[in-house]
């Protein structure tokens, strides 16, 4: 059993259900015991690639790189040792029901593979995406969501820590949002070619509606 994982999380697609809204929400998960090798892929696209100093960009984005960057970012995170799983939500059912709490229910499913991880101490971090209520409320739900997987798998408990932390407190943030953009990529524009990058480290999926 691993004494300690690190999970990543981070989402691509809107909350919305209106018609201008983005047809799929994309949740995905980084899980990785050695956050190093992913600091020095980001470090040597920083260095080699971009040719910036971190003042000026303290914090890299799928949403603000060029496809060449997209490619180098998710094939130096393949070439890592770690695992990669996703949850993808089709907002169009979704609106038919207008049921649930989108982020919430989709991050539930996401974290409950938490439990299949044989690690004494897991810690999760999520993108600051929630107001402090709503970050607490949500880390019980998932909580509560992994302790009740990991019991029914007969799994001993894990210490279960939570944060929520912007890509520049935790770095390896920015990993997972190139992971999540490549996931949405797929879906939302019909374009896999980014997560054909990726899919050999991509060990679980899972598609809502």
């Amino acid at each position: 059993m691993i004494r300690e994982v690190s999970v990543y999380v981070d989402e691509s697609g809107d909350f919305g259900l209106s018609d201008r809204s983005s047809r799929y929400f994309v949740m995905c998960a980084l899980a990785t015991s050695n956050q190093v090798g992913i600091l020095r892929v980001l470090k040597r696209v920083r260095k080699w690639v971009l040719r910036t100093p971190l003042k000026k960009i303290p914090e890299l984005k799928w949403s603000e790189s060029s496809p060449e960057l997209r490619r180098t970012v998710l094939r130096g995170l393949a070439a890592q040792d770690n695992e990669m799983w996703y949850v993808c939500l089709c907002k169009v059912d979704r609106k038919k029901r207008e049921d649930g709490n989108i982020y919430s229910d989709v991050a539930v499913r996401l974290i409950s593979r938490v439990a299949e991880i044989k690690a004494r101490k897991i810690n999760v971090v999520v993108d600051r995406t929630l107001s402090r209520t709503n970050q607490a409320r949500l880390n019980e739900q998932l909580e509560a969501a992994i302790r009740s997987s990991r019991e029914k798998l007969g799994m001993i408990e894990a210490d279960i820590r939570f944060k929520h932390a912007t890509g520049q407190e935790e770095p390896c943030l920015q990993a997972v949002d190139y992971v999540s953009g490549a996931v949405f990529a797929k879906y939302e524009w019909g374009d896999p070619s980014y997560f054909e990058i990726i899919e050999s480290r991509i060990t679980k999926t899972d598609e809502m509606k």
